[in-house]
């Protein structure tokens, strides 16, 4: 008549279960409970009379056992199905009540797939369902649970196993406190990821810990102590074809199906949500290794980077919050390299300030991209950087210092993808009388703008340095003796003379002196003549010498060198007349209608005397190679430039626009 019922224990040992989830993600025991259907007629009852109202049964159970309990669970749901298997299954209630009420003390456990083991010990609420539970989970493997993934990325879990240690509180009503609760570390270890498509392993570690953790659920917030990350190895390929694996991996199999998605109306308003606060007090990284291969390259380039070890401290979604980055590794296992700043992702307003420094980094290794894109493969170099980035506000501001030692080009190779610069001139500008290449190079970028890619600004910003370089070398000549250098690549001589001027000669020696910083150039020089005003010089020059040898035939007496404007004009006449057989005379108009003839002056005499002096085109090249020549003697003599660093180059007439005829002047990479 109390409506009590006590029960000292239930227990159940060694029982099987075997349950799944269908296709209509129904388990297959929720159907064995549903109402039966009648549908034979049975004849009239009368009513029951009405039960009596009353108290409510109660049940008190002192102990509820599970013990040597096996449950094979399938998921049908998926693709492939999921097969687990819960062995050595055993739990234990004390003080069970019906109604419900107050918390129970509970532990539980069992063994997964032969392999890990889950433990557990607390207290549990059923009437507001509540659970304060110690965890502690070891050697949980991974591959069983495959196919869950299999819609998300082309991973292949060969081999991984998940730990968990720490007090985890739930509470199904959380209007003052979290829903969830966790304290204490998880870590995932030996993990191994593979392509799917390749059967080459893509991702894996020997350990990842996470310690000191304090994980809240609505709200959310997440501190650890450190993340510890041991061993990690990644390698990115490029395909044949262009493609990567990272995109390979990330894109979900065909298998999967397309995932629906509710409309969502054009003007739905977004609300702006706050980022989770996160605080990580250090991530450690040991041994860190990434390589990169590209099989678009012939031979395929590999490269990478190695023992890459150091921390991360101070990790915060605050944004103030700045973390420190001190991590050193390894290039191609050699080359040392160091990271060092602050950085502040998990911010809204994202921060970075790092530098990288690369140190003696072995060029040869990227010589098959040289090849295709330089035109000529690398035989020789080492290539240290000084990086410093900064991004703040989305804004980026780069400054790169790249420095090459000792570069070295091998034979053209003839590439369809090479470059149309000349790169070997380039370089020559470049590389100092150490062997060395000196780059300062910044770089600015726009986060926000659609378009911006970091690998394209910067490989902008090195094509327009050597397309500046190459397209004026001069001017880069210039700059190593001050000055702008564009006057450095012509040389200028008065009509028919091949003597250099005092401000020519300063200006080969500033040429010398930079070609010494410069060794792997060379200078070639193009005699230059000007068809119509050095023929006229010429000419004159030609006049001037018939004068002085008729003056010198003339077995004058005294000790003039030179006749005397008098002689010069009588000498001028007779060669006038000679040449042109007629008398020096020139009828002039006067005022009035009359006429009168005078005698042409010694500069007129010169003007109409010198289309009558032959001067050929073997002549004015004679002239032209005789200023080259004259170059070439100055840098060699005065200079000091090594005679196989000076080039004649075959000499040529042309037009000048300038008062002095240019004699122009090129470089050449050796």
């Amino acid at each position: 008549p109390k409506r009590e019922l006590g029960i000292g224990t239930v227990a159940v040992t060694g029982a099987e279960i075997r349950a799944w989830l269908g296709q209509d993600k129904i388990v297959n025991f929720q159907s064995l409970f549903a109402p039966v259907a009648v549908t034979a007629e049975v004849p009239s009852q009368p009513e029951p009379p009405a039960a009596e109202t009353g108290q409510p049964w109660k049940v008190a159970v002192q102990a509820v056992e599970i013990a040597s309990t096996q449950v094979a669970f399938e998921d049908r749901s998926l693709a492939t199905p999921v097969e687990l298997t819960f062995d050595d299954l055993h739990m234990a209630m004390h003080d069970l009540q019906v109604p419900f009420k107050g918390a129970m003390p509970v532990t539980a456990g069992f063994r997964l797939n032969q392999q890990g083991t889950l433990e557990s010990k607390g207290t549990l609420r059923l009437d507001s369902l509540q659970a304060a539970l110690a965890l502690k989970l070891d050697h949980i493997p991974l591959q069983p649970f495959q196919p869950y993934v299999d819609p998300f990325v082309q991973l292949q879990i060969r081999d991984g196993e998940f730990t968990l240690d720490g007090e985890l509180i739930f509470r199904s009503r959380h209007e003052a406190e979290p829903m969830l609760e966790y304290r204490g570390q998880a870590g995932l270890n030996k993990l191994h990821l593979a392509d799917r498509v390749s059967s080459e392993e893509f991702l894996g570690w020997t350990a990842l810990s996470l310690s000191k953790m304090a994980l809240d659920v609505a709200p959310t917030t997440v501190k650890i102590g450190e993340i510890a990350l041991r061993d990690p190895a990644i390698r990115l390929v490029t395909n044949k074809d262009g493609t990567t694996n990272l995109s390979r991996v990330l894109r979900p199999s065909e298998s999967s199906a397309a995932p629906t998605s509710k409309p969502v109306e054009p003007n739905a308003p977004k609300k702006p949500t706050a980022p989770t606060p996160v605080e990580i007090a250090a991530v450690r990284l040991t041994n860190m290794s990434a390589t990169f291969v590209d099989e678009t390259i012939t031979p395929t380039v590999t490269t990478g980077i190695t023992d890459l070890t150091g921390t991360i401290k101070g990790l915060s979604s605050r944004q103030i919050a700045k973390a420190e980055v001190a991590l050193t590794g390894k290039v191609d296992e050699v080359a040392p390299l160091k990271i060092k700043g602050q950085i502040n992702p998990l911010s809204e307003d994202t921060f970075t300030h790092l530098t990288f420094v690369f140190q003696g980094v072995d060029l040869t290794s990227v010589s098959p991209y040289a090849g295709k894109f330089v035109g000529y493969p690398i035989t020789k170099g080492k290539l240290s950087l000084d990086l410093m980035y900064q991004i703040s506000k989305q804004q980026l501001v780069g400054e790169n210092k790249l420095l090459v030692d000792q570069l070295t080009f091998g034979e053209k190779t003839d590439s369809p993808d090479a470059t149309t610069l000349p790169v070997r001139l380039a370089v020559g500008l470049l590389k100092d009388r150490r062997g060395r290449i000196d780059i300062d190079m910044p770089v600015r970028g726009d986060l926000n703008e659609p378009d911006f890619r970091y690998g394209r600004v910067v490989l902008n910003a090195l094509v327009n340095l050597l397309t500046k370089v190459a397209t004026s070398p001069f001017s880069a000549l210039g700059g190593l003796v001050g000055g702008g250098g564009e006057d450095l690549q012509f040389v200028e001589f008065q009509a028919g003379s091949e003597s250099l001027e005092s401000t020519e000669q300063r200006k080969l020696e500033s040429i010398a002196k930079a070609l010494e910083e410069r060794p792997a150039l060379r200078v070639d020089v193009t005699g230059v003549a000007d068809p119509a005003r050095d023929r006229q010089a010429l000419a004159l020059q030609k006049i001037a010498a018939e004068v002085q040898r008729r003056f010198t035939q003339g077995g004058t007496k005294n000790l003039q060198a030179v006749p005397s404007p008098s002689r010069e004009f009588e000498l001028l006449s007779d060669l006038y007349a000679e040449k042109l057989g007629k008398q020096p005379m020139k009828r002039e108009e006067l005022p009035g209608g009359k006429s009168v003839e005078r005698v042409l002056t010694a500069d007129e005499l010169r003007q109409q005397l010198f289309p009558a002096m032959t001067v050929d085109d073997s002549e004015l090249r004679g002239l032209a190679q005789e200023r080259a020549k004259a170059i070439r003697e100055h840098l060699i003599e005065q200079g000091r430039l090594p005679d196989e660093r000076v080039f004649l180059v075959e000499a040529e007439l042309a037009a000048s626009d300038k008062p002095q005829i240019r004699v122009h002047l090129s470089l050449t990479g050796s």
